[in-house]
């Protein structure tokens, strides 16, 4: 049986990909349809990627295991075809937001709106 990751995984990785940072990722086994859900990242990738991933809060991302955040994370993808869209999980954006690059995006609406 031909194994693959679901669109969401191969997304994942395009943007960890596109910051420029050293990164490792191990894929997970397949599932009984031969999809690939889970990746587990190395320790140092997953100190920067999973408070972005928590503050996207994506609902193609079933779990993130990290425990007390030290360590490989563990990512795990929804188990339905919520899995399938590929569209940007939006990490560049987040994590200029995080390093006091882009606040504006994250200010509140007035009030007048």
């Amino acid at each position: 049986m031909t194994t693959r990751l679901v669109p969401a995984a191969k997304q994942l990785i395009s943007e960890i990909s596109d910051m420029g940072k050293p990164y490792k990722v191990t894929q997970g086994d397949p599932d009984g349809y031969g999809f690939i859900r889970d990746l587990t990242l190395d320790a140092r990738s997953s100190k920067w990627l999973v408070p972005i991933l928590d503050a996207i809060a994506d609902e193609r991302i079933r779990s993130i295991h990290h425990p007390e955040n030290k360590g490989r994370a563990q990512i795990k993808f929804v188990g339905d075809t919520r899995a399938d869209f590929a569209q940007p999980f939006g990490i560049a954006a987040v994590d200029k937001v995080f390093r006091g690059e882009d606040e504006g995006s994250m200010m509140e609406p007035d009030e007048d709106q």
